[in-house]
């Protein structure tokens, strides 16, 4: 990483990029400030309580939120000092702890995961448009080798970075309007104000991955400047715009579980869009977070490109291609059974959310083999593969049987569910509309076209 006294690649300021924010919001807007006390965190706080006056937006009301993950001693003191660093400013803070028995392993991922669905809660008390956070060029560039040094990462969706927006727990919009910025900017603009921060010790503790990948980039000659992040931030918000038009075209859902598309659609696609298209299917019908490994989506674009009948599975996901078109659909194993208790919801499957209205406890699996109801719940559809949709059906087991009516199913999207980024939007919506789910919500601006 260039050195910490070396120029800054934006030579753009912490209060300029909270007023490119600012003066682009609508009316009356509510902001929620997630602070930890660390330089980047004090810093967007502060840029934003100044840039109000700068920008003249009196009309925005800005709230400040301090996550104690409860991990190492002295956390519950930093929180405090960020409350009486918000009173002196008159902004309304609010401190929530990480309860519960944390994991042996994952975390770093288990306390993000956390910290996220706790400023969710405090954004809905609080009626937010937005939450914002500190995240800076030095965290992309520490993001980008991280993903890099993953295996399959060197060249795949996770190359151009964190997204400037990210929609948490299919509610919120987290904005990131540091993004461009060095750390050491926003460090002399605390200076320059008269504030300091809070120095967070598993910054530089060499168990943490992001700690070793910081150590490794102080030592590199030459990282990507913003000009080009944004470029590729454009590109990958370009393709996941053509991998929705491609599937407006010809995707078909039944029954929230068996996808028909029209081969042609994808038959002359290059292959980003190619592969973005089956990476998507896949995660959305095998309920998966994430999309197959690399070599899963390259036997899937193999198959797709071969253009003969046949069938694959791939990361849990049956891809059938017919006469008929080509049918995407879960495969008929390892699908779970669980218990509901009354009043008790549940997601199942990583593909439906299961509510139980009743009084007596149900115990749900995947529906019974009935040929005849299948090929009436999927009419035109090949008896076997019909078979196999309804199987991918939540439907109820044992001594519950019959009591339908007490339990609801709504189709969830599991790959957007909890961390939709802004370049991922129309796809997420080109989804939800087949599903019959409602759209996302909006970006409160366009977050491509920055200025700063």
């Amino acid at each position: 990483m260039p050195p910490e006294g070396g120029q800054d690649p934006s030579g753009a300021s912490a209060l300029a990029a909270a007023c490119d924010v600012l003066t682009r919001l609508p009316g009356s807007a509510r902001l929620l400030i997630a602070v930890s006390g660390g330089s980047d965190s004090t810093g967007l706080l502060h840029a934003f309580h100044r840039g109000l006056i700068e920008c003249g937006r009196s009309d925005v009301a800005i709230f400040a939120a301090t996550i104690d993950h409860g991990l190492r001693r002295g956390s519950a003191d930093e929180a405090r000092a960020v409350a009486a660093l918000c009173a002196r400013l008159g902004i309304f803070h609010v401190t929530r702890v990480w309860q519960g028995e944390k994991p042996p392993t994952g975390i770093s991922a288990a306390a993000r995961a956390a910290r996220y669905d706790l400023l969710c809660a405090i954004a809905d008390d609080l009626h937010v448009d937005a939450i914002l956070s500190g995240h800076t060029l030095d965290d992309q560039w520490e993001t980008l080798a991280m993903r890099a040094s993953r295996p399959g990462g060197e060249g795949g969706a996770g190359a151009v970075g964190m997204a400037p927006a990210v929609l948490l727990c299919g509610r919120h919009w987290l904005l990131r309007p540091f993004l461009r910025l060095r750390r050491q900017t926003i460090r002399r603009f605390l200076v320059a104000s008269g504030l300091g921060w809070i120095d967070d010790p598993s910054n530089s503790d060499l168990r943490f991955e992001r700690a070793r990948t910081r150590l490794r980039l102080a030592e590199a000659a030459s990282l990507p400047s913003p000009e080009e992040l944004d470029r590729l931030a454009l590109q990958r918000l370009a393709l996941g715009r053509a991998v929705a038009a491609r599937l407006g075209q010809g995707l078909a859902v039944s029954g929230g579980v068996l996808a028909r598309l029209d081969p042609a659609v994808l038959a002359d696609a290059d292959a980003p869009v190619l592969t973005a298209a089956c990476a998507a299917l896949a995660a959305v019908f095998g309920g998966r977070v994430h999309p197959p490994a690399r070599d899963s989506l390259g036997r899937i674009v193999a198959f797709l490109r071969s253009d003969r009948p046949g069938r694959l599975t791939a990361g849990r996901v049956l891809f059938d291609r017919r006469r008929a078109g080509l049918f995407i659909l879960r495969e008929s194993r390892d699908l779970p059974i669980l218990g509901l208790s009354p009043g008790e919801s549940a997601e199942w499957d990583g593909r439906f959310l299961l509510h139980n209205d009743g009084a007596v406890p149900l115990t749900v699996g995947p529906c019974p083999a009935d040929r005849a109801l299948a090929v009436s719940r999927f009419p035109g559809v090949p008896a076997s593969l019909a078979l196999t949709a309804l199987r991918a059906l939540p439907g109820l087991h044992g001594v519950a049987q019959g009591r339908q009516a007490d339990l609801r199913c709504l189709p969830i999207l599991q790959p957007y569910r909890s961390f939709l980024p802004a370049f991922e939007l129309d796809l997420a919506n080109s989804f939800a509309v087949r599903l019959g789910l409602q759209a996302f919500p909006p970006l409160p601006f366009n977050v491509f076209d920055r200025k700063t």
